[in-house]
C-alpha cells in the first residue's frame, strides 16, 4: 500500500475563513534539524536585509553629496544665486 504523504504545501494566500489551510506545527514539534535550518535561514535573511539597507543608505549619501556638489557649483558664475543658502 502506498504511503500517505505527511508534508503539506502551505497556501500563504488563502483566506483564513476558507478553512482549507492545515494548522502550522508548533516550533517545539518540529524536528531539531528543521528548527536549526530555519534558524540559520532566518539569520541569513536578516543579514541580507541589513546589508541591503546599509548599501542603500550609502548610495543615498553618495547621491545627496553629488547633488550638493552640483548645487554648490551651479551659482559660481552668477553674482546672486537663485537658491537661498543652505543651513549647515
Amino acid at each position: 500500500m502506498p504511503r500517505k504523504p505527511t508534508t503539506y504545501q502551505f497556501d500563504l494566500f488563502s483566506s483564513p475563513q476558507e478553512g482549507k489551510t492545515p494548522q502550522l506545527p508548533h516550533w517545539q514539534a518540529l524536528p531539531e534539524g528543521t528548527r536549526l535550518a530555519l534558524t540559520r535561514l532566518a539569520g541569513r535573511t536578516e543579514t541580507i536585509a541589513a546589508t541591503s539597507l546599509v548599501e542603500l543608505r550609502h548610495r543615498l549619501a553618495e547621491t545627496v553629496a553629488q547633488i550638493d556638489e552640483l548645487v554648490d557649483h551651479s551659482g559660481e558664475d552668477d553674482e546672486e544665486s537663485p537658491h537661498p543658502p543652505r543651513p549647515e
